[in-house]
């Protein structure tokens, strides 16, 4: 059993306190492996400062325009790859809309009717 850290101020939404581990996420940086908080109060804190999290990341995007650049850069040649190989396994799905067990089956019925 562990307790939520807002609950020491009241605000923790949860409805018993102290709470059993299953309720707090994992965190390796903390000695007992879970966050401060439970699940609920982190995701109220998620919505509650929602914009501001987004505004960050496009502040940061904007300042640092070199490093997104490589990291796409990096992520292409890794998914062309990656595209290939799933283009060869589902050929006639890219094609056609059709998956290839689909395909075996509309054939089977075709060929194979006696």
């Amino acid at each position: 059993m562990k307790t939520c850290g807002r609950y020491k101020s009241g605000k923790c939404l949860s409805l018993t306190n102290p709470q059993p581990f299953e309720n707090f996420s994992k965190n390796r940086c903390k000695s007992d492996g879970l966050t401060s908080y439970c699940k609920l109060c982190l995701k109220e804190e998620r919505e509650t400062h929602k914009d501001q999290r987004r505004e960050t990341i496009k502040q940061w995007r904007i300042k640092n325009n070199f490093k997104m650049s490589e990291y796409r850069k990096k992520d292409a040649k890794r998914n062309v790859e990656r595209t290939r190989k799933w283009r060869e396994k589902n050929r006639l799905n890219f094609l056609y809309g059709i998956t290839n067990e689909r395909w075996k089956e509309m054939f089977d019925l075709k060929f194979y009717r006696a």
